[in-house]
């Protein structure tokens, strides 16, 4: 016991200052305390390089499937253009063709510095429901086509930071729809008769089909024919009979081209009163017309292969007029919102000088377009696609 009070010498320790002890007492503390430390900021490196690198990668395969699907979209517009509206009407796609050209537009693209390889079963081709935003798997007149592209299983990314919270891999996918647009610019020389369809008339979800009287014009709207819905225009001519018969000769000549029409609102159709030009043409000249117009199946006058139907393109205008009165034809300017698509069927003698023009509505008629633009769709579509998911 002396030994031991020799070699601690009490009196030595009260002379040591007080935070001597407080130091050596907080060396253990500091320790735990980095400790913890260490693994927070290790799981914040973890959220901020890891799912940084995430989100990069995401947005590159993002890239890639949109990319993807319009690419195999676009090959659908591009098979349909060359097709007139009675074969389109037939297509069957070429899934292989389709699948060859996503497989090469994905080859052309990296994502975290990796090929990406799509599988078969992740890529659809259908028909785009643009009201239920649903795609429905077809390859009978498809209009869209469906890319997912994927880093996850064997070809998930590896971690950095966040194998210190356990996790090595991650995955990353993306989903891409792209859809033909509905048809918004008529190139110059694709109208082949100055017909405008209003609006409302598409109002209606059975509207293809429908049989359309194009003259003369009634005011019945018990009538079976839809006939209240359509008036007969001069492109951005003054609204007369003389220049509306002017444009039907030229037509008739080969002699009419008509000008580019764009929807939206940005330009317009003038339409001509009826009832002045009822009194005035010769419908006669118009049977005749129909009857050269019909045979020539050129996709370009006469948009199908039948040579009894005249299948031709024309505007869809915004018809202001009070909803409850709608059986007036239009008449001045109005507004084009689209285009649409319909096959004169009957251009019938009813004796003396009183003949009647007759059409049907179509739908799911392509045309050939140079630029995007937004527009509802009224029954034609264009050859470029869009992003619709």
């Amino acid at each position: 016991m002396k030994r031991l009070k020799n070699l601690i010498n009490f009196k030595s320790l009260k002379s040591l200052p007080i935070s001597y002890f407080r130091i050596e007492d907080q060396r253990g503390v500091m320790a735990i305390i980095v400790a913890l430390l260490f693994v927070v900021l290790a799981g914040i490196a973890a959220l901020t390089i890891d799912v940084g690198y995430l989100l990069t990668t995401k947005n590159e395969l993002q890239n890639i499937a949109d990319a993807t699907a319009l690419a195999g979209a676009r090959k659908l517009g591009r098979d349909y253009e060359a097709l007139p509206y009675a074969e389109q009407q037939n297509y069957v796609c070429d899934r292989s063709a389709i699948l060859a050209t996503v497989w090469d537009v994905a080859s052309k693209n990296r994502a975290a510095g990796a090929s990406i390889t799509i599988a078969d079963e992740d890529v659809a081709v259908g028909i785009w429901d643009h009201g239920a935003r649903k795609l429905t798997e077809t390859l009978n007149q498809p209009d869209a086509v469906r890319v997912i592209v994927r880093r996850e299983g064997k070809n998930a990314l590896n971690t950095f930071f966040a194998k210190v919270l356990g996790i090595d891999t991650v995955s990353a996918v993306a989903v891409a729809t792209a859809a033909l647009l509905p048809q918004s610019v008529a190139p110059a020389g694709s109208l082949s008769l100055p017909i405008g369809i209003s609006e409302r008339f598409f109002d209606t979800p059975d509207y293809a089909g429908k049989v359309i009287r194009l003259y003369p014009p009634f005011e019945n709207p018990n009538d079976d024919y839809y006939n209240w819905f359509v008036g007969w225009h001069t492109y951005g001519q003054e609204a007369s009979y003389e220049n509306l018969k002017q444009i039907l000769e030229d037509i008739k000549n080969d002699n009419f081209i008509s000008p580019e029409l764009k929807a939206g609102g940005i330009d317009i159709c003038n339409f001509v009163n009826m009832w002045d030009f009822y009194g005035t043409y010769q419908f006669s000249e118009m049977k005749a017309l129909f009857d050269e117009m019909r045979v020539k199946n050129d996709n370009k006058w006469d948009c199908d292969s039948d040579p009894n139907t005249w299948t031709i393109g024309t505007v869809i205008y915004n018809d202001d007029k009070d909803s409850k009165n709608p059986s007036k034809n239009p008449e001045g300017e109005k507004k084009i919102v689209g285009f649409g698509s319909i096959s004169v069927i009957e251009i019938g003698d009813k004796g003396g000088s009183e003949y009647e023009v007759v059409a049907r509505i179509n739908a799911n008629m392509i045309k050939e377009q140079s630029e995007r633009r937004e527009t509802a769709h009224y029954g034609a579509k264009s050859s470029l696609p869009g992003l619709v998911e």
